[in-house]
Parts: C-alpha cells; sequence; structure tokens
C-alpha cells in the first residue's frame, strides 16, 4: 500500500503541491507524462527515496519521516 497525502515536493524547477494519491494492495498504476514530467521523482517519493517538503507519504502502513528511506523487506514487497 501506498499513499500520499497533501505531498509537495520539488525537482530540478518544477515543483508539485497538494498531492494526493492511494493504491492499495496488490493495486497497479500506470503513470505517464511527457520527458521530463517528474515521473521517476514522483515514483522516489513514493518509495521514500525523495524528500518532501509537506505532507505524508505512508509505505505499508508505514509513515515515512523525511530522511527515511524503505526498509529493504518494503522494496521487496513492491512490484
Amino acid at each position: 500500500m501506498i499513499r500520499l497525502e497533501n505531498v509537495s515536493f520539488y525537482v530540478g524547477t518544477n515543483v508539485f503541491n497538494n498531492i494526493n494519491f492511494h493504491l492499495p494492495r496488490k493495486g497497479i498504476a500506470i503513470i505517464l507524462g511527457s520527458r521530463v514530467a517528474g515521473k521517476t521523482a514522483f515514483i522516489d517519493v513514493c518509495l521514500g527515496k525523495e524528500p518532501v517538503t509537506d505532507g505524508v507519504v505512508r509505505l505499508m502502513d508505514r509513515k515515512l519521516l523525511p530522511g527515511d528511506g524503505p526498509a529493504s523487506v518494503d522494496i521487496r514487497r513492491i512490484g
């Protein structure tokens, strides 16, 4: 399960504000966008690999704090 609640982050000069996203267990999502639209940064935020400036990121029911990365057990459970 991945949940973003009012998350804000930036990539280069692009700023993303108040993003809400929920992907339930066994859910599937396709992320589309033009080149340099922030798709990889969004995935990195979901996995706790990129810091957020505001909001809450939850990965497998665990709240990721700023600077936290995902536990290796979490990564193995995500395909």
